[in-house]
């Protein structure tokens, strides 16, 4: 009842939890005239539904927002670093976090000088080919135990910004993916920034979880039977780079065997 009053379901979208911790972090609306003012972007509650902390739409701090051709304001789903959550926005300088507590802190600023969104442009896009004249993300963040990964894209060329945690620098690499970012289709789905499947031939990773067993890191990525068998047909697999076919027999076979609404499938990917 509270996460209800607090964001207006159905705009909120996803849910994620931090040992006893409750965080709503993935804000989809498609109709901002007839949105509540007083919708949260993020929020942790404990499991009685009351709440912790919450940070609240940077949208309301335009002026007379109602009344102006807006972009539509909302997040990405939330990773998981060990034991941290993070909690992005569209189009924002801000990436927040959720600590074991329930607090919702700041963890990195992103500063692209001149090819900043300000946020008072960020919601006054218009159309998508004015994201020409800023650098904005088009997934959502990872961290693991060295770096921040991260993908964006500017005037349709998309790459990848490494933030190497250690030296406290930041590096961007080209991404070879699609020849230009087509911002036009909204929000670019995480697995076109993941990792590539072909020891099996399966369903690309991107990975919303990060856990480590001693010194080895697993990143770990869940999906639904459903989109799981939706995806996996005889027509993936064909253009599909398979590099041990006794794998990709057992993952079909995994396929062929699994019912709709069974449990959510995980794939983890352990790192050397």
């Amino acid at each position: 009842e509270y996460i209800e009053k607090l964001f207006r379901l159905p705009y909120a979208e996803k849910f994620n939890s931090l040992k006893n911790i409750f965080v709503v972090s993935w804000l989809g609306i498609h109709n901002i005239r007839k949105m509540p003012d007083d919708i949260t972007q993020f929020a942790t509650t404990n499991r009685l539904g009351q709440k912790i902390d919450s940070v609240p739409l940077l949208i309301y701090s335009l002026n007379k927002w109602r009344e102006k051709k807006v972009y539509n304001p909302g997040n990405f789903p939330s990773t998981k670093f060990s034991d941290v959550l993070l909690l992005y926005g569209w189009a924002e300088d801000t990436l927040f976090h959720a600590t074991e507590s329930g607090k919702i802190e700041p963890r990195y600023f992103l500063d692209f000088g001149k090819y900043n969104n300000p946020n008072e442009t960020s919601y006054n896009l218009g159309s998508p080919g004015n994201a020409n004249f800023y650098i904005g993300a088009t997934s959502p963040p990872f961290e693991t135990f060295n770096n921040l990964w991260w993908k964006f894209a500017f005037q349709k060329r998309e790459f990848i910004l490494r933030y190497d945690k250690t030296q406290q620098k930041a590096f961007t690499f080209f991404y070879k993916g699609e020849k230009e970012a087509d911002f036009a289709r909204g929000r670019i789905s995480p697995e076109e920034f993941g990792i590539v499947s072909d020891i099996d031939g399966g369903l690309d990773v991107f990975p919303e979880w990060s856990v480590y067993v001693d010194s080895i890191q697993l990143l770990i990525s869940a999906k639904e039977a459903f989109t799981f068998k939706k995806e996996l047909t005889p027509e993936h697999f064909k253009n599909r780079d398979v590099k041990f076919p006794d794998k990709n027999d057992k993952l079909l076979e995994l396929v062929n065997n699994l019912e709709e609404k069974d449990d959510y499938v995980l794939m983890v990917v352990k790192l050397k």
